[in-house]
């Protein structure tokens, strides 16, 4: 009587696309490497796993950000200006802090330009509010007027009957922060007519 083939040797087998080791055909998946045979499955097997690893970094991005704002770049002063009139007699400047921590103006420098040329002012430039004003984040801007004066009598920039052609004020402001961080911004205006 001939030998009887046990069930597994019965069945035809076929290599299996990873691995190369002989599995039943029809095999879903391989029992050597557990790969899956049908490539579409295998695919989206691997390429969720590609699209997963960016998404699991986002919270470390949250994390980083998060410490980022607690350095000390992150929570420095940062004082900006904008010149909103300028006048013969007064130049009027508004601050704002565009930073973290407090700031404040500790100074300020008026020139007269003229033809690209500084001009000599025999004039002292003074601010009508305290010389030293801080100035903390997020508050609403602060406005000083800066006016010319010759000892203790108030003067003007640029006498009325001179030539204002090709002229401008610059005016800069000097800040820091209490972190120890300085720096100056300057604005432009053309001469008053």
């Amino acid at each position: 009587m001939p030998a009887q083939k046990s069930s597994e040797e019965a069945q035809p087998t076929q290599p299996c696309v990873i691995c190369r080791e002989p599995i039943v055909v029809g095999a879903k998946k391989c029992v050597h490497c557990s790969s899956f045979q049908n490539r579409t499955i295998d695919n989206l097997t691997t390429w969720s796993s590609i699209l997963a690893a960016p998404l699991a970094l986002l919270p470390l991005v949250g994390i980083a950000a998060a410490l980022w704002a607690l350095t000390p770049a992150a929570s420095k002063g940062k004082i900006e200006m904008q010149l909103i009139s300028c006048r013969r007699d007064t130049v009027q400047a508004a601050f704002i802090n565009s930073g973290r921590s407090p700031a404040m103006v500790t100074g300020s420098l008026f020139e007269v330009v003229r033809d690209g040329k500084v001009q000599t002012a025999g004039y002292e430039t003074r601010a009508d509010a305290p010389s030293v004003k801080v100035i903390n984040p997020n508050e609403e801007a602060s406005t000083v007027n800066y006016k010319p004066y010759v000892g203790n009598t108030p003067d003007v920039f640029i006498p009325a009957n001179s030539a204002v052609k090709a002229c401008i004020f610059r005016f800069t402001a000097n800040w820091m922060d209490f972190e120890g961080t300085k720096d100056s911004i300057v604005g432009e205006c053309q001469c008053p007519g």
